[in-house]
């Protein structure tokens, strides 16, 4: 997997976009790296672009994950954006495992994504091209 995480203070805004296979242990060292990032605070919004990778775990594996992940009540809203049926159904078992902790919404396209956040990520996200 490679990855690339941006942190934008200004925008209280995490990007991370996805390339080639993900796997668990990927999930799992990114999480510890957003959380160690110097300019990352708990209340900035999130965004998970898997566009462009295909996600190499299951959902017996993403239930592993959360039980591993901590809870943070002040974490702020954060959303997974996927191009694959298999991707989305991933990422909304996820969402409904995490429901009641910290908002976390599944889209396919980046405006509701945007609208989800309150933030413009296409003009973030033109950023990685």
């Amino acid at each position: 997997m490679s990855h690339t995480l941006r942190v934008y203070p200004k925008d209280e805004l995490v990007i991370v976009r996805f390339t080639g296979d993900v796997f668990l242990s990927d999930l799992r060292t990114l999480e510890n790296m957003i959380l160690q990032h110097t300019d990352y605070q708990l209340h900035y919004v999130g965004l998970y672009d898997f566009r462009e990778s295909t996600k190499r775990y299951t959902h017996k594996d993403l239930l592993e994950l959360i039980k591993l992940q901590p809870i943070h009540p002040d974490k702020g809203r954060w959303c997974s954006l996927n191009s694959t049926p298999v991707d989305t159904a991933l990422a909304m078992l996820y969402a409904v495992q995490r429901k009641g902790e910290n908002p976390f919404n599944v889209f396919s396209t980046i405006p509701a994504a945007s609208d989800f956040l309150n933030r413009d990520l296409a003009s973030r996200l033109k950023e990685f091209e």
